[in-house]
């Protein structure tokens, strides 16, 4: 387990150097994501259910919150963080909640415990934002495995992207037991085919970014991936397959009922 963790927090270290220009060198800066890194408790997280739901669409999201949600999450030790969560604040809020909900519960029901997870919203220092994104892909790759929850836009935002591209270029899901959850949202099966089309023609160049300098330093840095930025759209396309199953749970919110209901619907097909 210690080397599996060196391998790929170094490889993150290395990642996160080039990606930030940083001047600290890959073994200081997985000392200082190791300093920095956190997790939140889905015990913690379940009664404070406005953290997902509110704020939803806004740019700056992750960075509006106050110093009370960063006292919700603590400090954890490497490999301690079950799943790293990706997601776009722009998806629908309350099937998020849904989905979230429903994989935590199964984590708690396998493993006798609540989950802990990494959520940039409480995970990342408000007082020192840049800090924590240069550690970013460190942190990806010290969770014991990356939780995917995506909905129409998810594929539109290009930090969501940058996540992911961390992922592809540190992590072996096979080699490195690094677990892989991509769970789609969606109201309707149609509308859940068109997530899954998302991701099967992707295109990262098409994507979108708050920032323009950082949509620029983002594609210049997976276009000089190996590979380039057709590599990495069609390693998108890849992990559509694991949305795949024989009959896929669509996960719809009843808003009047405030229920989770579960249909079969239509397996998506999958080039």
């Amino acid at each position: 387990m210690a080397e599996a963790e060196g391998s790929l927090t170094g490889k993150a270290a290395m990642l996160a150097a080039i990606l930030k220009s940083s001047s600290s060198t890959p073994a200081e800066l997985t000392s200082k994501a190791r300093s920095r890194f956190r997790c939140i408790s889905w015990d913690a997280l379940l009664n404070r259910r406005e953290i997902i739901c509110q704020g939803v669409g806004r740019p700056d999201s992750y960075q509006i919150a106050g110093a009370d949600l960063y006292n919700l999450s603590e400090s954890c030790q490497f490999t301690e963080c079950d799943a790293f969560l990706s997601h776009s604040w722009h998806d629908d809020a309350e099937l998020k909640w849904a989905a979230l909900e429903s994989w935590c519960e199964a984590f708690r029901c396998q493993h006798g415990r609540a989950p802990r997870i990494w959520l940039d919203k409480v995970c990342i220092d408000q007082t020192d934002i840049a800090a924590d994104l240069e550690c970013l892909p460190v942190f990806l790759a010290a969770c014991q495995g990356i939780l995917v929850i995506c909905g129409h836009t998810y594929t539109s935002r290009l930090w969501c992207v940058l996540e992911l591209f961390v992922y592809f270029s540190i992590i072996d899901a096979e080699e490195d037991g690094f677990a892989t959850t991509v769970l789609p949202l969606s109201r309707s099966a149609d509308e859940i085919v068109g997530v899954v089309q998302s991701w099967q023609h992707f295109s990262a160049s098409d994507c979108q970014c708050f920032d323009p300098e950082d949509k620029q330093n983002i594609l210049h840095l997976i276009s000089n991936a190996p590979g380039g930025i057709a590599s990495f759209d069609r390693n998108m396309a890849k992990l559509a397959r694991r949305m795949r199953c024989p009959h896929a749970l669509l996960q719809v919110v009843d808003p009047d009922e405030s229920c989770l209901t579960v249909l079969n619907v239509p397996e998506p097909e999958i080039s």
